[in-house]
């Protein structure tokens, strides 16, 4: 049986992806890229992939600079995102050249297409953001497509879409012509607009109204805003 003093020593010791994930706001996925790369180092150790380090002992650097454990309070903003932009760090045209000075050093939660719009949620809160994108949170969007859904079509949305090989959990919250809104429990790789292609149609317009709680409203476009804090808490109870 582990002695107290033990079992504190094995709390603060974790692997070297959460760490960063936890300590410079990115995700797991991204932090193994970068030790890969070898741009970490513990020590001035070249690290490796499933490392462990003991918080506040070891010394962990990226690219030169010291990753510090800190205890400051995280940002947690939504962005309706605008048109044209793409959610990535290097590119022409990315997120962050409409995020404020002050949040360049935090990261999306998901992606949304370059021609995609509508809530797109950033946060330095790695462990938050990992466990926020496994979960089965409701997304909401507006479709426009080329020209109106017919019945056949309509009854294959409201039965279930097969995409990839499965069922896709959805529900058809209205229908008006060419202009759907529809409510989704993922966020794989261009769901919507593959749904809808393989039902023969094109999507002209994307438009994501809410993620989970968090609504962009009249949040004009290219906007940001910190979530309420009753948003923050909606937005964890998926995760417990």
């Amino acid at each position: 049986m582990k002695s107290a003093k033990n079992e504190m020593k094995d709390i603060k010791k974790i692997r070297l992806n959460r760490y960063l994930q936890r300590y410079e706001g990115i995700s797991r996925r991204h932090a193994d890229g970068m030790i890969k790369d070898g741009r970490v180092r513990i020590d001035e150790r070249i690290a490796e992939l499933g490392v462990q380090v003991q918080i506040g002992r070891d010394k962990v650097t990226l690219d030169g600079r010291e990753v510090k454990p800190t205890h400051k309070p995280f940002s947690y903003i939504v962005m309706n995102k605008p048109k044209g932009y793409i959610c990535s760090r290097k590119g022409y045209r990315t997120v962050f050249e409409v995020l404020p000075e002050k949040f360049q050093s935090i990261s999306y939660v998901g992606r949304l297409d370059v021609n995609t719009t509508g809530a797109l949620i950033f946060t330095d809160d790695g462990d938050f953001s990992y466990r926020l994108l496994r979960s089965r949170i409701p997304r909401k969007y507006i479709v426009t497509l080329d020209s109106p859904i017919d019945d056949n079509a309509g009854k294959v949305l409201e039965n279930g879409p097969m995409l990839d090989g499965r069922k896709v959990k959805m529900e058809t919250i209205e229908i008006r012509q060419k202009v759907l809104k529809i409510k989704l429990f993922e966020g794989k790789w261009r769901e919507v607009r593959r749904i809808f292609d393989s039902l023969g149609y094109s999507v002209l317009k994307l438009h994501r109204e809410s993620f989970g709680p968090v609504d962009v409203g009249r949040l004009e476009s290219g906007r940001i805003r910190q979530l309420e804090k009753n948003e923050l808490q909606k937005l964890k109870s998926y995760i417990k």
